[in-house]
């Protein structure tokens, strides 16, 4: 039950913290700042949030 509210939480982060994209050509740097803004590099915990944010905005990215 843990480890799904666990889950639950990394994905609604990742996927509320992830940058709306302005435009196709720049959509992977968008990702890496909104992400770098939401989820600060300089925290150890918000690592494994900014790593699933990433992937999950540039999979966006590639989707779009």
């Amino acid at each position: 039950m843990r480890h799904r509210l666990m889950l639950t939480a990394l994905v609604i982060a990742a996927v509320g913290g992830a940058p709306r994209l302005a435009a196709a050509g720049d959509c992977a740097d968008n990702v890496i700042e909104g992400c770098d803004k939401a989820f600060a590099p300089t925290s150890l915990f918000g690592e494994p949030f900014r790593g699933w944010c990433y992937l999950f905005g540039l999979a966006n990215c590639a989707l779009s």
